[in-house]
């Protein structure tokens, strides 16, 4: 099984003094990245020397927003690590380029993560060399950016712990070394949003989770499996509440970052205990309460989602948040609530609101109202958008600011139907023609009528590609009901035929 490889970067052309290439050796969401200085020379170079020497599967790259080099070429060696003295006279094996998109579709909002497949080799450095950048409005300075990279291979010398038994650990290995299986919590989309703390958590687990399999214990393995999960969640949440801590420390609000690692250990310390991690884990050798699957015990466990961990802090507030509400924290930090796209009410904690998330329990009507805990709070803050911060791009990612006519994500069945549209006009144009509102879509039709205008043939996609990304959106918008709608998809196509499709 492909496996997260560790590296250390040992060398680069310059860097940003504000932005070194020590900040690659790290996945989280507070990293990041490196940059290269202002108007430096091309091509960039990155060289990382691996852990251990290893079998490269796939290099993941995750791209800056907007300062992105337009081609990004892999090389490997394999030489001994003590016999290198001068990482510039290594021969080099080329591996193979990849091209990143100039991200104007977007509008320099989102990072691009590439995933590139790479032939087997044995390599014990990894060299990126990073070509000229895409000219944009943002980029005055004609710098290039990594924010993160990844390597996954397979280990050529297999690590044996001796306080562990050899039966067990050769069982472990078979289910490791399966080349068809992959973990997904190798992946560098999941290490750069999640907490670093609840990363480490979830892959112990994982591996907990094969033992268990092996061992026959499933009903251990079911709740590994589920806790795994409401930590990716909560992960994510730990993730965006660090981001917020740290630019309150850039911005010099101490007052506000302390309230912020105030809901960071306290959101945490909530979310380890509903869940039992220390529990599932087993540090201290079999717990025999892992595998017990009777009712109440799984009555617990339903409690253990976020949503339900959310329900049951809001009937039972900790001394703390009630404290905190009671006027501890200055004015200046309290959340405005907004409307629930869901139920059409504040998020207030009624009665109403908590029977819409799916608790089972009946409200008792002398209870009087429902105190929120700070961390709770937090999740219904709409947090402003951060102008083109390097500190920020997660927040903008996850589009914190609230919108009551906010479109649909795309399920992944959508996203393999709207593959060609979404590579040629972007998520953001696509989404639009899959919403379940009108004015989306006719917003997606102007778009894309004005993308089909100013069609410029120098640009990275073809004509004809082009043209079939256009046309598979068109079609969908022909079968629509709303009549609106309909009208404007018939002028856009035959604007397709009457000015686009001549000439070219």
């Amino acid at each position: 099984m492909p496996k997260k490889i560790s590296f250390s970067v040992i060398y680069v052309s310059d860097e940003d003094p504000k932005y070194k290439s020590i900040e690659l050796n790290a996945h989280a969401p507070t990293v990041k990245g490196w940059q290269s200085s202002k108007n430096c020379e091309y091509p960039q170079e990155i060289v990382l020397q691996l852990e251990t020497r290893c079998t490269v599967d796939k290099i993941q790259i995750l791209a800056h927003q907007y300062l992105i080099p337009s081609k990004i070429e892999l090389f490997s060696n394999n030489e001994d690590t003590n016999m290198v003295s001068d990482v510039t006279n290594i021969n080099w094996e080329y591996l193979g380029y990849i091209t990143l998109s100039d991200n104007q579709s977007t509008g320099f909002k989102s990072r691009e993560l590439k995933s590139a497949n790479v032939p087997n080799c044995l390599a014990s450095f990894i060299k990126l060399k990073l070509h000229k950048n895409h000219n944009n409005s943002y980029n005055i300075n004609n710098q290039v950016s990594l924010i993160a990279i990844n390597v996954l291979g397979t280990e050529i010398e297999k690590r044996r712990s001796s306080n562990t038994d050899t039966n067990v650990l050769d069982k472990l290995q078979h289910i490791l070394n399966d080349p068809e299986y992959s973990s997904p919590y190798d992946d560098l989309a999941f290490e750069m949003y999640v907490d670093t703390e609840v990363v480490k958590i979830i892959k112990d687990m994982e591996i907990k989770k094969h033992l268990a399999v092996l061992s026959e214990r499933f009903e251990y393995a079911r709740k590994l499996k589920q806790s795994m999960e409401c930590l990716r969640e909560a992960g994510e949440k730990l993730g965006k509440y660090e981001l917020e801590k740290r630019h309150a420390i850039e911005m010099e609000d101490y007052e506000r970052a302390r309230h912020k690692k105030n809901q960071i250990d306290e959101y945490r310390t909530y979310v380890y205990q509903h869940l039992a991690v220390d529990q599932l884990l087993e540090e201290n050798g079999v717990c025999s309460k892992n595998d017990d699957c009777g009712e109440e015990n799984d009555g617990s466990r339903t409690l253990m989602s976020p949503t339900s961990i959310k329900i049951h802090d809001k009937r039972c507030p900790s001394p703390s948040s009630t404290n905190t509400q009671q006027g501890q924290v200055s004015p200046h930090h309290l959340p405005r609530h907004h409307q629930s796209p869901k139920t059409g009410s504040p998020g207030t904690g009624s009665p109403t609101n908590i029977q819409s998330r799916g608790s089972f329990r009946r409200r008792n009507k002398s209870a009087g109202a429902i105190v929120k805990s700070t961390f709770e709070q937090y999740e219904e803050k709409p947090l402003p958008a951060l102008r083109h911060s390097q500190t920020n791009e997660f927040l903008r990612e996850c589009q914190l600011d609230y919108d009551p006519k906010q479109i649909s994500k795309l399920t992944e069945r959508e996203k393999k139907q709207a593959a060609l549209p979404i590579v040629v006009f972007g998520a953001d144009l696509v989404e639009k023609f899959y919403s379940k509102h009108y004015l989306d879509k006719e917003e997606g039709l102007n778009r894309l009528k004005e993308g089909l205008l100013s069609y410029d043939n120098s640009g990275m996609h073809t004509a004809n590609k082009t043209a079939r990304a256009a046309i598979f959106l068109l079609h969908r918008s022909l079968r629509d009901k709303v009549f609106s709608v309909y009208s404007l998809a018939n002028e856009v196509i035959r604007l397709f035929f009457v000015q686009y499709v001549p000439g070219r």
